[in-house]
């Protein structure tokens, strides 16, 4: 058995986001992907908007795919500031020893993952895929390289042999959107048609969502 969750802010969760979840359930051949919102990132200012809207955006994001994509909220209920070190303990202590469990992070992610807390402890827990990310040219620096290579897995098949130690890496197709430039534009007054589903261009449009974020 093996689940994978896919980490990040989603705020908001986009065309991109949608994109990448159904390319991860095809890619890594699971029957079901989980996103996995951050609570409270511990190098962050609390989000502009409230956990319960961000949530509610990825449950209209996904809901033609819940058949294969839902949502795990652990951090958003959690207390504290959000460490991947302490979700993925929980999860694993959940599930066992013997389940495969992939957190998928994108490239830039990774590539300052030693700044994370108990980085190292990670692969105590679950493997990393590693998520290309479009025109993103990576530089790690000696540290990741090193660990990089006594980690680094070729093949998803590999992978899923495992419960746990190993990075993949992944090249997906992806729209080159962010949620930092839907924010900007919503500020501006500009419209972000094509960039989140029209579902979620509602929903921001109903509850007067990022208007007036610093």
């Amino acid at each position: 058995m093996t689940i994978a969750y896919f980490g990040g802010c989603f705020d908001p969760f986009h065309n991109g986001h949608l994109n990448i979840a159904q390319d991860l359930v095809d890619h890594l051949d699971i029957k079901n992907l989980k996103i996995l919102p951050t609570g409270q990132p511990p190098h962050k200012e609390r989000f502009s908007i409230s956990h319960e809207h961000r949530l509610n955006m990825i449950k209209i994001g996904i809901e033609k795919d819940l058949h294969r994509i839902s949502i795990e909220d652990y951090e958003i209920r959690s207390i504290g500031a959000s460490y991947s070190a302490k979700t993925f303990k929980y999860l694993r202590e959940k599930f066992g020893s013997e389940v495969s469990i992939i957190l998928c992070i994108g490239e830039d992610a990774f590539e300052s993952i030693n700044t994370w807390y108990n980085w190292r402890e990670l692969l105590n827990y679950c493997h990393l895929a590693v998520v290309s990310r479009k025109d993103f040219k990576p530089n790690p620096d000696e540290e990741i390289t090193d660990w990089l290579k006594e980690k680094r897995c070729e093949n998803i098949i590999s992978l899923k042999k495992r419960a746990f130690g190993n990075i993949y890496f992944c090249s997906l197709s992806q729209l080159k959107i962010s949620s930092s430039e839907i924010r900007k534009n919503i500020k501006l007054g500009k419209k972000i048609d094509g960039l989140v589903p029209s579902k979620i261009r509602h929903y921001i449009n109903e509850h007067h969502l990022y208007r007036d974020i610093k």
